[in-house]
């Protein structure tokens, strides 16, 4: 894991994302697959230079990713020791299907559970599953 850190750190520092300017668009939720909850999300103002910056991410940590994996690959805790099968989806298919064209920035804020988000966009979030990179930054 130290390698990839190193890897993201180089391309963060290259690619000046601490002074990058970021534009929030809109908060927004998300139904998660069919499990219940709903990501909450700070939609993002996409640049050039914040889609460089996903194409380098990407493409300094390739050596180190896999094609699938288990709740093993991910932060539990003994009380949420599960990932569901939707996230593990997610993640395994992140690159084919949210790069490029398809890039989608935002900050997960939290999640909520329930059948339907609010629809005035209030509603209480935890940060259950939402965690930081190790240097603290979170695009």
């Amino acid at each position: 894991l130290s390698d990839v850190y190193a890897a993201a750190d180089k391309v963060l520092a290259a690619d000046n994302a601490d002074t990058m300017q970021l534009t929030a668009v809109k908060y927004a939720g998300e139904a998660w697959g069919k499990t219940g909850l709903y990501a909450t999300v700070i939609e993002v103002k996409s640049t050039p230079n914040l889609q460089k910056l996903q194409r380098d991410l990407v493409a300094a940590i390739a050596p180190y990713t896999a094609s699938s994996g288990t709740s093993a690959a991910f932060y539990t805790t003994p009380a949420d020791p599960n990932i569901n099968q939707p996230t593990l989806d997610y993640v395994a298919t992140y690159v084919p299907k949210s790069g490029g064209a398809n890039f989608f920035p935002h900050v997960t804020v939290g999640a909520t559970t329930g059948d339907v988000p609010p629809q005035d966009g209030h509603w209480a979030t935890t940060g259950r599953r939402g965690k930081n990179s190790r240097s603290g930054r979170s695009l």
